[in-house]
């Protein structure tokens, strides 16, 4: 058992979420989300979910709080009945009730459902990175992570985002910031924080766990290269059923040493697989010209194999970056 799954286990015992305020947000390209805010008992970091699809609510936000009104219901973005036990039964007389449908204990709005039975939530657990989300660092891909697993999510009609505040892999922006400095140096991202005396990955997916409990989401296809998060989240009582691979746009179509391809997500939930031919990714690697001895690795390239080769995180090495390797 890993440090961290014995620290989630710990933190498990006290930790309590609520979720303050839920508002409709439209994006640019990827539809509407539900951004649902969430405080907890032992810190003051506040933590987000990012839902898309009409089929998952929040118990801790609909709850029946002291001096509750419809007013402030509505302020805080809960459905306008407190008593959604009483709105299931009422839905037929009461128009201006939100019309919910109750399947495995789970509350949908019934407008147009489709066969959710067999639609399990596509989830992401999601750390923020200031420097690659606000400031456009090319050091690391979690801008183009998040970016993706918006879409993929949206496209699929039924899931979340969970927006966890663990800067640099939970050890801040200041650590991190310094991290930097010694990469420029010639360290890797594990090296250089083990030389700040910080952890390699001191994220804790507690909280992701019990957000996901407060929205009823008990079972979940993950996406995700990381081993850690599917341990951790299993350990807290996630029912992980699917890994879905999150493969860096510059390697997407680069097939590892092993014949592996790309493994993508489609909102068909029969058909998760496209795979490319031997022949196509060759003939790919043709076309760009890529010299296996002669290749100058980007940043992000080395910080990517570094999460491969030291951190356990399954992505297809391409066949270019083995052979710069070795």
């Amino acid at each position: 058992m890993s440090p961290q799954v014995i620290e989630s286990n710990n933190i498990e015992k006290n930790l309590k979420v609520r979720c303050e305020v839920r508002c409709r947000i439209p994006t640019k390209d990827k539809g509407e989300f539900y951004v649902h805010l969430y405080t907890n008992n032992l810190n003051n970091k506040k933590h987000m979910a990012i839902v898309a699809g009409p089929y998952i609510y929040s118990k801790s936000l609909n709850e029946v709080r002291e001096n509750d009104t419809d007013e402030k219901r509505m302020i805080r973005g809960a459905t306008l009945k407190p008593n959604i036990s009483s709105t299931l039964k009422e839905k037929n007389n009461n128009k201006d009730v939100l019309n919910l449908k109750e399947i495995n204990g789970n509350l949908y709005i019934n407008n147009n459902l489709p066969n959710i039975e067999h639609k399990i939530p596509l989830v992401r657990i999601h750390s923020e990175c200031f420097t690659s989300e606000t400031i456009f660092s090319s050091r690391c891909d979690c801008a183009e992570q998040l970016d993706r697993s918006m879409k993929q999510i949206q496209d699929y009609g039924n899931g979340v985002v969970v927006y966890l505040r663990q800067e640099g892999r939970n050890i801040g922006l200041l650590n991190k910031m310094m991290a930097y400095n010694l990469q420029d140096h010639g360290y890797d991202t594990v090296e250089a924080n083990i030389k700040l005396n910080q952890p390699v990955d001191g994220r804790n997916y507690t909280i992701a766990a019990r957000i996901l409990e407060d929205l009823q989401i008990d079972t979940v296809r993950l996406l995700t290269n990381n081993p850690d998060k599917i341990e951790q989240l299993t350990s807290l009582g996630v029912n992980v059923v699917e890994r879905i691979p999150m493969i860096p746009s510059i390697w997407e179509n680069v097939n590892k040493h092993s014949g592996n391809c790309t493994h993508y997500i489609s909102s068909d939930s029969n058909s998760n697989f496209s795979n490319d031919t031997e022949d196509d990714i060759n003939n790919l690697l043709n076309d760009k010209n890529v010299e296996a001895d002669h290749r100058k690795l980007t940043e992000l390239e080395k910080y990517l194999q570094t999460k491969v080769e030291s951190m356990r995180h399954d992505i297809p090495l391409p066949e270019y970056l083995i052979h710069h390797h070795n």
